[in-house]
């Protein structure tokens, strides 16, 4: 086989680490981290999606004279350990992230840390982007990569009981099993994960932490590596962003590997909605010997949003890798722990890990997600086998994994493969057997339109969205620093809220609210009573501050209240709400709104202050943001209330008046089911569409500028 790991094309850099062990699961990992932390002496550097003060890493073992919480602790080991420093860098998320985050970091009033500990939020990330990476560094020497955060819901042990003691959040609610990975390395390795991380504390734009010049080794005695002295790959995903070069070593590692699998490929992973990894395995089902594919993935997505989003996604994908699998070789499974009663329990997969035949493993923070190949910072580290000892360590980490979701031992695994000759014949063959099994996941879940129709280019792209390149033309980049953008349709959006409430009313309960009587029954209040406007008014006003979308309220006015009245009352609210919202981003100052909006959106106050009303004007023009978002960043700008609230009445008079007569045209045919109001409402749709035909076009002739000028903008 040839080599894969390529510096430059499919990883960074090759570096040796002289002992490597794969922790599998949270209680594994947590538990060498403890060990790791206490023998630090100079330099902890944490980096992550999230972070959670409150976990204890050790649940289910108490030490003696040390802090239980993860904050508190880290502050003992500082007190303790008197040249030691401790800096860590977590993704600044956006406000709607907040009710799975720990509260106190939100306010930037996380608890008290010590001189020595350094907690900073990192906004350096492309629009709709994240920092999705997750390392810790110990004094240059000993790092950990992989899928499992510093947070709450990650501790499990490999058995994922029914339920657990210590399988609790912080505020001690309970969460279901969790299965993950994180490699640990050591030496040269070790240092140059040291080098990216402090890469990434420049390109925050905050001073990166210190190298450590002496030598410490504080891999604990009492863990046994599963290699040692063999090369690891460092693989990264770096959006282009501020300067920042772009990197797609992960999607370059992923399909080379995949091209070069000639018996197996295994793959745990939390998302499976990445188009190129579906082709490329879609063209090796498609071959007259195709290898086999194991892919086990979480029984459903988090949350309803996500399900019909990323879900819907995932069913697309899997039936396409189906569809292709002319010589059943694939296998896509869901594990469980059965109960007494014969019920299942899934087990969370949160892994993100891919195993290519005896010869190629993965490791890392990036799922087979679109985003996790181009839009988000993701880290992955890679083997692969340069002799037999290495393809023995691969190849038993497989058998591990699988007897664990299996329940039965590793040697079983084994043993099976090379009795049936075939990785998913001796799945078959121990699967059912224990408490513990992979049971298939079901690719006829009842998605509906959201399956076929929702646009995963708004939740999962392949590259940086294209509301950056809207900011760049608003907000020119600050000096010596270039920022891109990719291009995107930016109608989508719009579309996209437009198919979020086509399935709300045909996949939830809030149908009723749009059937045939009970719009019947509102457009008759709306008619006959005087303070039906004043309800009106409220309802859009409240539903607007909610960050509804005000075009989608502005056409369930103009659809509820006839003519001149329902554009009124459009206007009016409008107006209303962004007042509200422009003294409420007073009221909370820069710092909360840069929490909200990110420091590349909050250039725009800037520039707002010096503009005043056509500046607004343009930003309502064009939506660089939503609603409630733009008013928050020009309440902490320095433009007035004056100019603001007329640069708002300029810029949303064309789309309410728009929206108002397309809501108006569907109130009538949903209140007549007319034809000729049908034709009118297919009239009006069509008129609206040829207009942003019409902007898109003039907006892609403006966009590069004439020849030898510099770029037109939008100001």
């Amino acid at each position: 086989m040839s080599q894969i790991l390529s510096p430059g094309e499919t990883c960074l850099v090759r570096s040796r680490s002289d002992r490597t062990a794969f922790l599998v699961d949270g209680q594994n990992y947590f538990r060498a981290l403890a060990a790791t932390l206490r023998r630090a002496q100079r330099s902890v550097l944490i980096v992550g999606w999230d972070f959670h003060s409150r976990i204890r890493l050790e649940p289910d073992h108490e030490r003696h004279g040390e802090p239980a919480g993860l904050g508190k602790w880290l502050n003992w080991l500082a007190r303790h350990r008197r040249k030691l420093r401790i800096d860590i860098l977590i993704w600044d998320f956006p406000a709607m992230f907040a009710l799975d985050r720990e509260v106190p970091p939100l306010f930037g009033k996380h608890w008290r840390t010590h001189p020595r500990v350094r907690f900073r939020f990192d906004d350096s990330h492309p629009l709709g982007g994240c920092h999705h990476e997750k390392i810790v560094v110990v004094d240059d020497a000993v790092a950990f990569v992989g899928g499992i955060d510093l947070t709450h819901w990650r501790w499990d042990t490999c058995g994922h009981e029914l339920s657990h003691s210590c399988r609790v959040d912080p505020a001690g609610a309970s969460y279901n099993a969790v299965h993950d990975l994180q490699m640990m390395v050591s030496g040269e390795a070790a240092r140059t994960l040291g080098a990216v991380v402090r890469a990434r504390w420049s390109q925050a734009g905050v001073r990166p932490p210190r190298r450590v010049g002496e030598i410490f080794d504080p891999w604990p005695p009492e863990l046994e590596p599963d290699l040692e002295d063999c090369e690891v790959a460092i693989a990264r995903t770096r959006p282009p962003y501020a300067g920042q070069q772009e990197a797609r070593e992960i999607e370059r590692l992923n399909l080379d590997a995949i091209a070069a699998a000639k018996r197996s490929i295994y793959i745990e992973s939390q998302y499976f909605t990445c188009d190129r990894v579906t082709a490329a395995l879609v063209a090796r089902l498609s071959e007259p010997d195709p290898p086999e594919v194991v892919i086990l993935l979480p029984d459903q997505c988090k949350g309803w949003l996500e399900e019909v989003t990323m879900g819907a996604a995932r069913l697309r994908h899997l039936r396409a890798l189906a569809a292709a699998d002319h010589a059943g070789r694939l296998a896509v499974l869901r594990p469980v722990q059965c109960a007494a009663d014969g019920g299942e329990q899934p087990i969370q997969i949160h892994a993100k890990l891919m195993i290519v035949d005896d010869h190629i493993l993965r490791i890392g923070s990036s799922n087979f997600a679109n985003r996790s190949m181009g839009l988000d910072t993701e880290c992955d580290l890679a083997i692969e086998a340069e002799n037999d000892r290495v393809a023995g360590a691969i190849t038993h980490l497989r058998d591990r994994l699988l007897a664990e979701h299996l329940a039965c031992a590793p040697e079983a695994v084994r043993d099976a493969v090379a009795r049936e000759g075939s990785l998913l014949g001796a799945l078959w063959m121990l699967n059912g057997r224990a408490a513990r099994r992979l049971s298939p996941i079901e690719l006829t879940p009842p998605y509906g339109l959201a399956e076929a129709l929702s646009p995963s280019a708004l939740y999962d792209p392949a590259r940086p969205a294209a509301i950056e390149e809207y900011v760049q033309r608003l907000v020119p980049p600050a000096k010596g620093r270039r920022r891109r953008g990719a291009a995107a349709a930016p109608w989508a959006i719009a579309a996209g809220f437009v198919l979020a409430l086509i399935f709300l009313a045909l996949a939830t309960p809030l149908g009723h609210l749009v059937s045939a009587e009970h719009v019947e029954r509102v457009l008759r209040f709306a008619q006959g009573s005087y303070f039906a406007p004043l309800y009106g008014l409220v309802a859009f006003t409240t539903l607007s501050a909610l960050m509804v979308p005000v075009t989608v309220l502005v056409a369930a006015t103009g659809a509820i209240f006839p003519g001149l009245v329902g554009g009124l009352i459009s206007m009016l609210g409008v107006l209303l709400t962004a007042s509200g919202t422009f003294w409420l981003g007073r009221v909370l100052g820069e710092r909360a709104i840069r929490r909200l909006a990110g420091r590349r959106l909050n250039e725009l106050s800037r520039r707002l202050a010096q503009r005043g009303i056509w500046a607004v004007s343009a930003v309502r023009l064009v939506p660089v943001a939503p609603f409630a978002v733009v008013n928050l960043i020009a309440g902490v700008s320095h433009i007035r209330f004056r100019d603001f609230v007329v640069g708002t009445a300029l810029g949303t008079l064309p789309g309410v008046a728009a929206a108002t007569v397309l809501g108006d045209a569907i109130g009538r045919y949903a209140s007549s089911a007319d034809i000729t109001d049908l034709m009118v409402l297919a009239g009006i749709v069509a008129a609206l569409g040829g207009t942003l035909f019409a902007l898109a076009r003039w907006r892609r002739r403006t966009r590069g500028g004439r020849p030898g000028r510099p770029e037109a903008r939008l100001t």
